[in-house]
């Protein structure tokens, strides 16, 4: 299952690691890299000790050549509310060869989050918890959302669902409500980088939906989309230059510890920030 974290189970196979071995390893040059290292090991007398050193230097590399996002200057020029949000729109919306652009969003809410939880009275006393993984179910970890805050004594608070290019529906709002129905939570938002963020013709039904909810549970149900929310947030947050210090640090960090993001969206990032500097 993806959320055990092994992603495939080719390598299960009962065949010889060989270059011959069929197993449908989706990166094939991952899996001519692979075998081509075993076949030189074990047929011609290569040194295990030097592909293992060569592999660390290359990690380290890779770690390096990325931490260049949370070190990019942060300019008055670049850190406007309306450069801002244009850069998260272009950075959302890219062409990725990749899986892992519905991440972006989520890193996005989540740093502004980080700021509000500093700055403003509401969140006194509460706690941001920790992004989880991207493939972590929430019934698993009895999560509620993607973005989660909890009082001093655990329960929760708030969260935040995210949803990239799918407009919410009631059905998405029952959903959401199965996982914050028997807690105690104050607020919960649903949103999309979808336009519309409520698909036509079932804003009615939304809104009942979100009546009946807050009727039987007392929680503020609020849907809208990503970039009208952002927009708002950053104009609470004190300095807009903090969020981008932790957008960037978030998107770094996500890169080295998950298979969430690939380089090509922290690259478009650094190409987006260069760009409004120069």
């Amino acid at each position: 299952m993806k959320e055990s974290g092994w992603l495939t189970r080719s390598i299960e196979q009962a065949h010889v690691f060989d270059r011959r071995f069929p197993g449908k390893i989706r990166d094939v040059k991952v899996k001519q890299a692979f075998l081509s290292i075993l076949d030189d090991i074990e047929e011609h007398d290569g040194q295990p000790e030097e592909y293992l050193t060569a592999l660390f230097v290359l990690l380290i590399n890779k770690t390096v050549d990325t931490s260049y996002l949370s070190s990019i200057a942060v300019g008055s020029r670049e850190a406007t509310i309306s450069r801002i949000i244009d850069g998260l729109g272009k950075h959302f919306h890219a062409k990725y060869s990749a899986a892992g652009a519905s991440r972006l969003p989520v890193i996005a809410i989540y740093s502004v989050y980080q700021c509000l939880m500093e700055e403003h009275a509401r969140y006194r006393g509460k706690r941001l918890l920790p992004l989880r993984g991207h493939t972590t179910s929430d019934y698993r970890s009895k999560g509620i959302g993607d973005i989660e805050v909890v009082d001093v004594n655990g329960g929760f608070f708030e969260g935040v669902e995210i949803k990239h290019m799918i407009s919410i529906t009631p059905q998405l709002i029952e959903d959401a409500f199965d996982k914050f129905r028997g807690k105690p939570v104050k607020r919960y938002y649903l949103l999309t980088t979808a336009d519309p963020c409520i698909v036509r013709g079932e804003q009615d039904a939304v809104r009942r939906t979100i009546q009946r909810i807050e009727l039987t549970h007392g929680c503020e149900v609020i849907v809208n989309g990503i970039m009208p929310s952002l927009k708002y947030y950053l104009r609470l947050v004190d300095d807009p230059a903090v969020f981008l210090k932790r957008y960037a640090e978030n998107l770094d960090r996500q890169f080295s510890e998950s298979a969430d993001l690939k380089e090509e969206h922290i690259d478009k990032w650094k190409t987006l920030r260069e760009a409004a500097t120069d």
